[in-house]
Parts: structure tokens; C-alpha cells; sequence
């Protein structure tokens, strides 16, 4: 079953930050772990833009994430698990607003993509992504991938023709950590360990990867080498 909140003082105290930063229209939507696909999915409809569907632990399948929601996991990503389906979370035509955390999303090795997100400036964080043909994708879009650790994906995360912030991730045992396509996003403070090749940079891309001591990447054991580069790295 799922229910509204309608007194932030019932909310769980460690979500006090998250409820003092939102509007004071805003809502909270609670996901129990009995409802079904569909169920979910009505959750989510039901929310209106600046809601949050905070998600209680247990296992649940595919969902799109509409424009203007913050999908919240209530324990974190080790006990909120999204798993099944071609494309596991889809999150399309949203704008910076739009927040998944605290989840794990987990491909299964049959998953297209585990979280797609196109035309979107989504912010996806503190997440586990594991195991799809592609952890992240996004297309023609500025997204947020923070503080994400990703493993055993084809591609970590794959950008075409984005920009956006990629930052604090930890990905490992992909076949590539990142590709970029004719894509201009930052890359910084990420550690990309245990790959086939760290960061792949192709076509008319112009990348901010790095820089300086403070926004440098840790780029290491990755047998193909740490980037490689057929576009504009700065």
C-alpha cells in the first residue's frame, strides 16, 4: 500500500534536512514494499511536481520517474532494490528538480539500460547501479551522476550529445567506465579502477575531465588505459 504524509513530524528524523528543504507544498509519498508493479507506478502518477515517493525497503521492478519527483530510498540503496525489465528506471524530459537516491538498480546482466534518462537533466545519486549493458544513459541532456558506485556494466555510464556533471562515482569491473559522444560534460573526482578502459572520448566531444589537484580523477589498473581519446579532452 502507499500513503501521503501529511504531518512531516511522523517522518523518519533522518529525513528531517531533506523535508526542511522543500517547498511547503510539497508532499511525501510512501511506498510499501507489498505493492505491485502497477501499484508503484500509481505512486509515482500520483505525485505531483516537488513531491517525494520515499521507497521502503524491499525488492520492486521497472518504474519511470516523472519530472519534478525525488525517488528516495528510505534506508539507502543496500535494502531499496529496483531490478527487472529492458530498462529498469527510465527518467525522460525532466529537469534538475528531478532526484533519484538511495537506491540499488540492478540489471540483472539483461537489462538495455538501468537508468535512462534522455532529454533529461535529472540528478542521480548515492545509488548502487550493477550489472546491465549500460549503467546510466542519457542523450541529448545535462544530468547529475554523483556519489554512484557502479560495477559489472558493459559501459558505467554512456553520454551522447550531453553535457551535465559526472562526479564521486566508483566504477569498476565495466567493460568501459565512461563514454563520452560528442558530449561536452565535467568529469571530476571520480575513481575508475578494475575496467577494460577508464574513460572512452569519441567523436566531436569536448570534455572537462580532471583539471586540477582538486577536481582530479583517480584513473588506474584499467588494461586498455586510462583515456582513451578521439575527441577534446581539456
Amino acid at each position: 500500500m502507499f500513503r501521503r504524509i501529511l504531518s512531516l513530524t511522523r517522518v523518519l528524523p533522518a529525513l528531517g534536512a531533506l523535508l526542511a528543504a522543500m517547498p511547503a507544498s510539497a508532499d511525501v509519498w510512501r511506498v510499501t514494499a507489498d505493492l505491485d508493479p502497477v501499484g508503484v507506478q500509481n505512486v509515482m502518477d500520483t505525485a505531483v511536481y516537488g513531491d517525494t515517493v520515499l521507497v521502503e525497503p524491499g525488492e520492486y521492478m521497472m518504474l519511470t520517474v516523472r519530472n519534478g519527483i525525488h525517488l528516495l530510498g528510505e534506508k539507502g540503496p543496500e535494502e531499496t532494490i529496483f531490478r527487472y525489465g529492458r530498462v529498469v528506471l527510465t527518467v525522460n524530459e525532466a529537469d534538475s528538480n528531478t532526484v533519484i537516491e538511495g537506491i540499488t538498480v540492478d540489471g540483472i546482466k539483461a537489462s538495455e539500460g538501468i537508468i535512462v534518462a534522455e532529454h533529461s537533466n535529472a540528478r542521480i545519486r548515492n545509488c548502487i547501479i550493477k550489472n546491465g549493458w549500460v549503467g546510466v544513459r542519457s542523450a541529448f541532456a545535462a544530468p547529475v551522476v554523483e556519489n554512484c558506485t557502479i560495477r559489472k556494466c558493459q559501459r558505467g555510464i554512456f553520454l551522447s550529445e550531453c553535457e551535465g556533471l559526472i562526479t564521486g562515482n566508483d566504477i569498476r569491473e565495466c567493460v568501459t567506465a565512461i563514454e563520452i559522444f560528442s558530449s561536452s560534460p565535467r568529469v571530476f573526482r571520480n575513481v575508475l579502477t578494475g575496467n577494460s578502459l577508464g574513460i572512452f572520448v569519441d567523436e566531436h566531444s569536448n570534455a572537462v575531465i580532471g583539471g586540477s589537484l582538486a577536481t582530479a580523477n583517480r584513473v588506474f589498473k584499467n588494461p586498455g588505459g586510462a583515456i582513451k581519446n578521439r575527441g577534446l579532452v581539456k
